[in-house]
């Protein structure tokens, strides 16, 4: 099977649904010819996601997987569309040169609108596998489908509408997809872990690194530090803690355009509230795996790979109803579920399993086992490719 994977950014550009793409693409390149389409990231690009500018080539083979890049006008509110066409025509020639038999998008804008219209031009299946709607992207008070006039949500249905098969990774992302479109060929397949990789027992040094103490507790947090994510709670109930014990540290790893405002919030706990920054993937699971509790209160979540992530590495989960309604984790079993933007009871959850070595055993224990039997990624690529499978 040749497969044309259409997603606007790939790695090194790091988020859930690249890391979504590139796993997926590994797996799949194994027995299948995979051919990436996605955007030739700029420097300002590289900055807006705390990375490190490198400079990409326009086509690259690596890992048994065809990387094309495009070249996009990078300007905030024009960026998503700007790259529809380069990137659709891009597809359109890998298409006809590398007689693809199946085109996927990954993401609602622009990669569903690209691959729709390559449908309604070479009659090609589409699968569309939706990581998230941006809808959950919240500008001064407004969601981004009340920006641009309206125009973002026919553009959406169009997208859905011509998908032969919609693939999403939790039943939060069908619901939103059906108030768009009653699609007919729709399914729930999460994301996935490595789950060797994301293993407690791999060997670290971050404790050294960071000066926190073999007998410290160690609360991570590993999230792109924007608003969806709260990360501005757990930062106030870390000061609160703090206050009371000494024995405890916190760990927040990732960047994002909040990073100086959360670093200002934590001001006189520097000791006790570490910022890491941004820091390579395939580093994140050294944090997780000597880490004792991993936090994350969202107020909204597609999915959210870095949960599945520290339940692979053993660790309990503290979050919040916006990914309780995902079913990612249980409540009482894999960590506790709370409300969103509650500091006081994030406090008294965090005491709960601070004070309960036993507690934190069990929990963790429980979410490295639901992750591996759950969110092994080759278990999910088998269940994708097969579906893929059905279309051609």
């Amino acid at each position: 099977m040749k497969i044309a994977m259409v997603i606007p950014d790939f790695p090194p550009i790091i988020g859930g649904g690249e890391i979504f793409a590139y796993e997926t693409a590994k797996r799949l390149a194994k027995k299948n010819e995979v051919h990436i389409i996605t955007r030739l990231p700029t420097k300002e690009h590289f900055k807006r996601n705390n990375t490190k500018y490198e400079k990409l080539p326009a086509y690259e083979f690596s890992e048994n997987i065809h990387i094309h890049r495009v070249k996009f006008f990078d300007a905030r509110d024009i960026r998503l569309l700007s790259s529809i066409f380069p990137m659709y025509f891009k597809l359109l020639q890998v298409i006809k040169k590398y007689k693809i038999d199946l085109i996927q998008g990954v993401m609602i804008f622009p990669a569903a609108q690209i691959c729709a219209l390559a449908k309604i031009k070479t009659k090609k299946p589409f699968f569309l596998t939706l990581q998230g709607f941006i809808i959950d992207v919240v500008r001064e008070d407004k969601t981004i489908f009340d920006l641009y006039l309206g125009l973002l949500k026919p553009l959406a249905k169009f997208g859905i509408k011509k998908a032969d098969f919609v693939h999403c990774v939790s039943n939060n992302v069908m619901r939103k997809a059906l108030e768009f479109y009653r699609a007919s060929k729709i399914k729930i397949i999460p994301n996935g872990v490595d789950t060797k990789l994301f293993s407690p027992d791999i060997k670290t040094n971050i404790r050294e690194k960071f000066n926190i103490k073999k007998d410290e507790i160690l609360v991570v947090t590993v999230s792109r530090l924007a608003p969806k994510n709260g990360i501005e709670y757990l930062v106030k109930a870390a000061k609160q803690i703090s206050q009371k014990q000494k024995n405890i540290k916190f760990l927040i790893v990732g960047g994002g355009p909040l990073k100086e405002k959360l670093k200002d919030l934590s001001s006189g706990f520097e000791k006790n509230i570490i910022f890491t920054g941004n820091i390579p993937h395939d580093e994140t699971p050294k944090f997780l795996a000597t880490s004792d509790i991993f936090v994350r209160p969202s107020i909204t979540e597609g999915f959210g790979i870095s949960f599945v992530e520290a339940m692979s590495c053993g660790l309990p989960v503290i979050t919040t109803e916006a990914v309780g309604k995902l079913k990612i984790l249980k409540d009482r079993e894999h960590g506790f579920i709370i409300k969103s933007k509650n500091v006081d009871e994030l406090v008294i959850t965090l005491n709960k399993l601070i004070k309960n070595k036993n507690l934190r055993k069990e929990f963790g224990e429980k979410a490295r086992n639901y992750a591996i039997n759950y969110y092994n990624w080759n278990i999910v690529v088998e269940k994708i490719e097969k579906e893929m499978l059905k279309l051609v």
